[in-house]
């Protein structure tokens, strides 16, 4: 979800989620350390019309994520 200044706000389907698990390993002396790493990109589309709206200031951007959390940034100015 985007909120621009005059209180509009434009929401997001999931358009396109891709998963990536990175799984590796850092040598410590003689045993290996393993760890690894989820990476999700969400790709949305935009009309022509919200990129209008944009374009007068974002205001808050919010996003949940799995399994339902929520992260807000809010803004006093900004232009794109």
């Amino acid at each position: 979800m985007i909120r621009i200044f005059n209180n509009d706000v434009i929401r997001f389907a999931d358009d396109n989620i891709m998963t990536d698990n990175n799984v590796y390993g850092i040598p410590a002396g003689s045993t290996v350390i393993m760890g690894s790493e989820k990476v999700s990109t969400a790709t949305f589309s935009l009309s022509q019309e919200d990129v209008e709206k944009i374009k007068d200031g974002v205001s808050k951007i919010c996003f949940s994520v799995f399994p339902a959390t929520f992260q807000d940034k809010v803004f006093k100015k900004g232009k794109v």
